[in-house]
């Protein structure tokens, strides 16, 4: 075999061992360290959550480093230590496996945020855009129902700053129609992805239902393993209770086959010899 080819070979097994730690480490981070069902609708529920804090810690990073460069210090605060808390609920949720409160922790952490840039206006009055990811995280995170709870929450905290700011001469660096418009495109959305979460757990909960009677299907199908003893003589078998049973009983009660009982040439000869002398005779 030529020297390349080898060294060829010798790549690929490298790079397919290097591929594999580094998809066994994205998933171990990604589950948290939890096994079991990794397609289950809690473990995608868990995997979707580190996700999303991974993608939004790196995001206020980023947006952080920009406010800081721009010496929008305020900005800088108000983006890099929510990306720290991001980080530590990480951690929190690894070591506890407490899944509920870190979900809980991060969409209080992303509401303090919303309402940053909501006030603030972000970058060139473009914070208040990324208000359409909050109901990604709600709904994906918290689920259909308590992803609604959410949603009424910062829905109402806009509208009392939409009417301060009306009202009460607080500066926020939208107009009221900016708002208004925009109030009624983000409950278009979340309404949408309500619904497309409904149709996920709802298919989730069929895949499971079919895996369930699956399992009890497999559970009910009874097979023949393992050595039968069975008597030299008379051709019974003995059951694990020590009963001697009929070869037709013991098959029947330990498999699916079912009997219909006749009789061959040969017993039938010793068993009625009459009919076939009858027959023999006829014959010659």
């Amino acid at each position: 075999m030529p020297a390349t080819r080898i060294t060829k070979q010798a790549d690929e097994q490298l790079l397919s061992k290097s591929t594999s730690k580094i998809n066994k480490l994205v998933d171990n981070i990604l589950s948290c360290g939890m096994t079991g069902d990794q397609q289950s609708p809690f473990m995608r529920r868990v995997r979707f959550t580190n996700i999303f804090v991974i993608t939004t810690v790196l995001a206020l990073f980023v947006f952080s480093l920009v406010n800081l460069s721009s010496k929008q210090y305020l900005g800088f605060v108000f983006e890099f230590f929510p990306g720290m808390f991001g980080i530590f609920t990480i951690i929190q949720m690894r070591i506890t496996g407490n899944i509920k409160r870190a979900q809980t922790q991060i969409l209080f952490n992303l509401t303090l945020v919303m309402t940053y840039l909501f006030v603030s206006g972000g970058i060139a009055r473009t914070g208040i855009f990324w208000w359409f990811t909050f109901p990604v995280a709600a709904f994906f995170i918290k689920g259909r129902k308590r992803g609604w709870l959410w949603i009424v929450i910062i829905v109402i905290e806009s509208i009392v700053m939409m009417f301060a700011g009306k009202f009460f001469q607080i500066n926020v660096p939208y107009s009221f129609v900016e708002l208004r418009q925009f109030l009624a495109a983000f409950l278009v959305v979340s309404f949408v992805l309500r619904h497309y979460e409904v149709l996920r757990d709802d298919y989730e909960k069929t895949i499971e239902l079919n895996m369930q009677i699956l399992e009890e299907a497999n559970a009910n199908i009874k097979t023949l393993k393992g050595l039968v003893p069975i008597c030299s003589s008379c051709k019974k078998i003995r059951d694990d209770k020590g009963y001697w049973q009929l070869v037709d009983v013991y098959v029947s009660e330990h498999s699916e086959a079912q009997f219909s009982h006749g009789l061959c040439e040969e017993c039938s000869r010793k068993l009625y010899p009459e009919y076939y002398k009858d027959n023999d005779s006829k014959d010659s």
